[in-house]
């Protein structure tokens, strides 16, 4: 019997698969919290196959750089771009183990990490880690963009291969913002203490991602700064109906019911519910043109 193991990026997305393609009868078996692992038997293209499905929790590689350049010195920033390797280490050794053992134990390795750059990247790491523990595993990768039955089926019964251009793209956009996030962190830190802008030893961190948000925050908060006030006039106009409450008129739905038989008009007219206002609204808003304020307020 072919055995595979089916690796998801997150527990959720493993009990899913798991739940889809077994029909609710799986087995669990023993892995790492809050890991999942879960078996059950699956007719594989047409071959009996015992499948095994855990998950990692994202990324499962962190990047660092060599510990010899974490001193903090200006004139040693051009060689963390230069010299400095850059080094991998696991985020959590248990989910690498758990992945390493049952690697040993099956012969087919399906990937069923997020259809995105990340994903494939984790899905590459991952293959890497099963492979040291079962050389001989064949590599499938699946591509889905649901998680309906239907489409876990069918993404199951047509396995693809890993992009390997992806997992590149990835690993250059982390490793460039590796880099460039400790030498201008460094920067920044060290030049803004000297001229006692920020207190002595207050870390200042730069960030790809946060320098793009920071840009956003900066514009709006000009935007603000910069703003004249304007007068501006709105039309406010109100229906008053003295006979009843609006919520007391029948609609035509409530005509058309069986219990709109028993509406007595004359009751309705002569309700002594008070009077109640309908406002309307104008979907211009406001309206700045003094002109044209003066000629509807006109008489």
């Amino acid at each position: 019997m072919l055995r595979i193991l089916a690796v998801a990026e997150k527990p959720s997305i493993a009990r899913i698969l798991s739940s889809s393609l077994s029909k609710n009868k799986y087995t669990v078996l023993q892995s790492p919290k809050p890991i999942p692992t879960l078996s059950f038997p699956y007719s594989f293209q047409g071959q009996a196959a015992q499948v095994t499905v855990t998950s990692v929790s994202g990324s499962i590689k962190d990047f660092s750089i060599e510990a010899k350049y974490s001193f903090w010195s200006l004139h040693t920033l051009p060689l963390l771009f230069s010299e400095a390797s850059i080094r991998e280490k696991a985020v959590n050794k248990e989910i690498n183990l758990n992945l390493t053992r049952l690697s040993r134990e099956n012969d087919l390795l399906f990937l069923w990490l997020d259809c995105d750059r990340e994903g494939e990247s984790i899905a590459h790491d991952v293959r890497e880690i099963c492979l040291e523990g079962n050389p001989r595993m064949a590599v499938f990768r699946a591509r889905f963009s649901a998680l309906s039955d239907k489409e876990l089926a069918y993404s199951f019964e047509t396995p693809q291969s890993l992009d390997r251009n992806l997992y590149d793209c990835v690993k250059v956009r982390k490793e460039y913002d590796l880099r460039t996030g400790a030498i201008l962190t460094r920067y920044q830190t060290i030049v803004l203490a000297r001229n006692k802008v920020v207190p002595f030893r207050q870390l200042v961190s730069y960030g790809p991602c946060q320098l793009p948000t920071l840009a956003l925050v900066v514009d709006r908060w000009d935007d603000i700064q910069k703003h004249v006030e304007h007068p501006y006039w709105r039309i406010s106009a109100k229906i008053v109906n003295p006979l009843e409450s609006f919520d007391d008129i029948p609609t035509t739905q409530q005509l058309n019911t069986s219990t709109a038989q028993h509406l007595n008009t004359s009751e309705t007219l002569n309700s002594s519910t008070s009077p109640k206002t309908l406002p309307l609204t104008w979907k211009r808003g406001r309206l700045f043109n003094t002109e044209v304020v003066e000629a509807l307020a006109a008489p």
